[in-house]
């Protein structure tokens, strides 16, 4: 009797999970229509099979139960001088009656665990980030390295005619890529290079091609407009541009926001952070160095200061301020000036001319009011003092006390230009103190004083 019951039970559990072995089968006949209206198709996906199978599963088993249940009762009812037959109507009868409390209790434990298991529905699988090759009839293929010449990326036999690369990314704020194209193969022949932003596509041009990521740095041009082939980010000072002397003729310079990190640029026409100097908007997708404000820029750099700004200068507690000293050596009695770090916040803009200096002893102020007693000249005195400012020879020594970039400046109103500057600290300041004795000599090679300072708060200077 004992083998009877389990028989059933078997078969109940065998028809719920027909479906583990049907789902691979050929649309071959017509599959019968559940009582909720649940029908397969040729164009039935594979989750929907699986649902149809379970719940086809599901009916079966309640239907056998319920023959079971039908059986049994006959059995019992026909066998009433039979024990043994009475017997095995029970049996029946408790079989079909498990299979029933059997199939709830596993529709029960699926939608308990989590009841979107019963849909049997699935998520399409996304593309892993990178770059692809697209061909012409949307195949797709991976380039796992950032060089490729586009023939021979092609599986063997393959007639697929790439025709565009796509630069899938998780998030719309990730680093664009940078493609390079060439006119000949294995990257010979310079052609073209492009920008492709997070989830677009480019076409394909010349023969091969190497794309990198486009990483936060200063990046120069040797055309206008920042067309042409760029330079290799550049994330330090540069004394020396070396090969690109006198060659650049725009720059970018690309930040990453979501990092805080973002570069500040200052060329030079002369070496060593010397000469005429021209600040690179860091706002704009392109400074071109041929057109307003530096026309006169263009094509003359031999050198380069740039430093990662600094957002919080505030919580560094190194940074005290920059502080500027009529004498060298940063001896405070002559008389001294301090920009405060509080004071040094986005970027501290100053006129020299309206900066003075304080604690100025007063037989080396400046009288600016005198008292004439009697029209007598030897009875003239000075009735008000006002200490020097920072112009010209005035100012000897700074002391750069935290991670700033200092640059005095020559300003000139009439062509809005930077027209000559000395950055600080210099190559020579192994310290990075700033300077014990400015020399003017250098500074004023452009025949004019500074009259501007400028102050950037720097991650390291």
């Amino acid at each position: 009797m004992k083998n009877k019951y389990f028989l059933t039970v078997a078969l109940v559990l065998f028809l719920s999970t027909l479906s583990s072995f049907c789902f691979a089968m050929e649309l071959e006949v017509s599959y019968p229509q559940l009582p909720g209206g649940e029908i397969i198709t040729s164009t039935t996906p594979l989750t929907g099979y699986l649902r149809y199978l379970y719940h086809f599963g599901i009916l079966i088993g309640v239907l056998a139960s319920f023959i079971s249940l039908i059986i049994g009762g006959f059995l019992y009812i026909t066998a009433v001088v039979d024990p043994a037959k009475r017997n095995e109507a029970k049996n029946r009868i408790f079989a079909g009656i498990f299979g029933l409390v059997l199939l709830l209790f596993t529709y029960l434990i699926i939608t308990t665990i989590n009841p979107q298991l019963q849909f049997f529905t699935t998520q399409k699988l996304k593309e892993t980030p990178g770059v692809y090759l697209v061909g012409s009839g949307g195949e797709k293929r991976y380039i796992a390295r950032g060089v490729g010449d586009v023939n021979s990326i092609k599986p063997p036999k393959s007639t697929i005619n790439f025709t565009e690369i796509e630069y899938k990314c998780v998030f719309s704020g990730d680093p664009s890529i940078v493609v390079k194209f060439y006119n000949k193969p294995r990257q010979e022949d310079f052609y073209k290079e492009v920008d492709v932003d997070c989830n677009t596509k480019i076409s394909i041009e010349g023969k091969s091609f190497i794309y990198y990521f486009r990483q936060a740095g200063v990046y120069f041009y040797n055309k206008g407009n920042c067309q042409g082939e760029s330079s290799i980010p550049a994330i330090n000072s540069l004394p020396n541009l070396r090969e690109l002397n006198d060659k650049i003729n725009s720059v970018k310079i690309i930040h990453n926001w979501p990092k805080n990190i973002a570069y500040i640029a200052i060329l030079y026409d002369l070496v060593n952070y010397e000469g005429k100097c021209y600040y690179i908007n860091p706002n704009k997708p392109c400074d071109d160095l041929g057109s307003p404000p530096a026309p006169s820029f263009d094509a003359t750099a031999s050198s380069v200061s740039i430093y990662r700004y600094d957002f919080e200068p505030e919580a560094n507690p190194e940074n005290k301020g920059v502080i500027f000293y009529r004498k060298s050596n940063f001896n405070e009695e002559g008389g001294w000036k301090k920009i405060d770090n509080s004071q040094i916040k986005g970027i501290y803009v100053g006129s020299l001319k309206n900066l003075k200096f304080g604690n100025v002893p007063k037989e080396e102020q400046n009288c600016i009011k005198w008292d004439f007693a009697n029209g007598r000249p030897e009875n003239n005195y000075c009735t008000k003092w006002e200490p020097p400012n920072l112009v010209g020879e005035n100012l000897s020594s700074i002391k750069i006390d935290g991670n700033y970039f200092v640059i005095l400046i020559y300003y000139d109103s009439s062509t809005d230009e930077w027209s000559s500057c000395q950055a600080f600290s210099t190559v020579d300041d192994i310290n990075k103190k700033g300077p014990r004795q400015i020399k003017w000599e250098y500074i004023n090679r452009m025949g004019k004083y500074p009259n501007y300072v400028l102050i950037f708060p720097v991650v390291k200077k």
